[in-house]
């Protein structure tokens, strides 16, 4: 990196604000990196990909992905043409909801196999894996327990 162009920098971020400089900043970098660091990097993201799964206080269930760009891209492409059906679905039957919130019924829908996207396909549009939640609740019924394997159901 060049460290006299702090004032270029500085000018930069002014006229396209942060985005704009970010995007600066990658294109200078980019330019910069070797073929050989670049495949490091590369490779480094698929040594580094994890998927991990908990559950909130409230219940709700989380997830978190790292993934290589190309994996990453092929999901990414999956839940935006299922949420697409959803989208409709969704419009036929007068809800709204918010795109994020659509996205996630998506995704369930291709991961458990439920997908219309799936079916169209003629892959199987079962109900997926059965799962059945187990809630411990105290005598008050206000507070759920953690249950063995770390997990909290």
């Amino acid at each position: 990196m060049d460290p006299e162009a702090e004032q270029t920098l500085l000018a930069l971020a002014r006229e396209r604000g942060m985005k704009g400089l970010r995007d600066e900043c990658r294109r200078v970098r980019h330019h910069a990196t070797t073929e050989a660091d670049a495949r490091a990097r590369y490779e480094a993201t698929g040594r580094n990909r994890h998927a991990r799964s908990w559950t909130e206080l409230d219940g709700a269930g989380r997830l978190d992905a790292r993934l290589a760009p190309y994996d990453f891209a092929r999901v990414v492409a999956c839940v935006e043409a299922e949420s697409a059906v959803v989208f409709a679905e969704a419009r036929r039957a007068g809800r709204r909801e918010p795109s994020a919130a659509q996205e996630a019924d998506a995704l369930v829908a291709l991961v458990t196999g439920a997908s219309a996207s799936s079916a169209e396909k003629g892959r199987s549009g079962g109900k997926g894996p059965g799962a059945v939640p187990h809630l411990r609740v105290d005598a008050g019924g206000a507070a759920a327990r953690e249950a063995p394997g770390g997990r909290d159901l």
